[in-house]
């Protein structure tokens, strides 16, 4: 079992530990068994608070050991006799820091095609054209009036007009 395990008495007293609870620890069997939970778990101060619940299901928590930083979900299920009356505890640590690092990756992953996204979509906005005849440069290269360019690629249909200084220009040839 890959889950730390930890029976504890009515008065937090280490019954039984398993091997993986061991390892999480870094302690022998003989190190805990016999000892108050709150003197074998005391560098992690995080944790001392939740052996006062009776009962805890799913409680995520960082942990340090050493120098990594885990996750772990804490959950704490009483144990009763016949009487109903409360006789253990079974203290559990399910490490999900691997599940923690995939979830904050795929959270920076979202953020970063979020990003990309937006600058391709400003990228997309960005139209070449010309300075001086105001062609438009498409995506093949080709230079492209703008009435042309723009109807194959919106749903704009253009008219032909003349704006009032083009056609002072144009009525009277003497004006420039």
């Amino acid at each position: 079992m890959s889950d730390g395990i930890l029976v504890l008495d009515e008065r937090f007293v280490i019954l039984d530990i398993n091997r993986a609870m061991r390892t999480i620890l870094g302690s022998r069997e003989e190190e805990c068994i016999g000892r108050k939970a709150r003197e074998v778990l005391s560098f992690w101060p995080e944790i001392l608070p939740l052996l006062d619940e009776t009962e805890l299901t799913g409680r995520e928590i960082p942990l340090h050991l050493g120098e990594d930083s885990l996750h772990f979900d804490v959950n704490i299920t009483p144990l009763f006799m016949k009487r109903a009356r409360l006789h253990a505890r079974l203290f559990t640590l399910r490490d999900i820091s691997r599940r923690i690092r995939l979830e904050e990756e795929r959270e920076k992953l979202r953020k970063n095609l979020k990003e990309a996204s937006t600058q391709v979509q400003n990228l997309e906005r960005l139209l070449p054209i010309c300075a001086s005849c105001k062609k438009i440069r498409d995506k093949e290269g080709k230079w492209n009036d703008v009435s042309s360019y723009m109807t194959r690629h919106t749903s704009i249909e253009f008219t032909q007009g003349l704006c009032p200084d083009c056609l002072g220009k144009y009525s009277d040839p003497g004006k420039k």
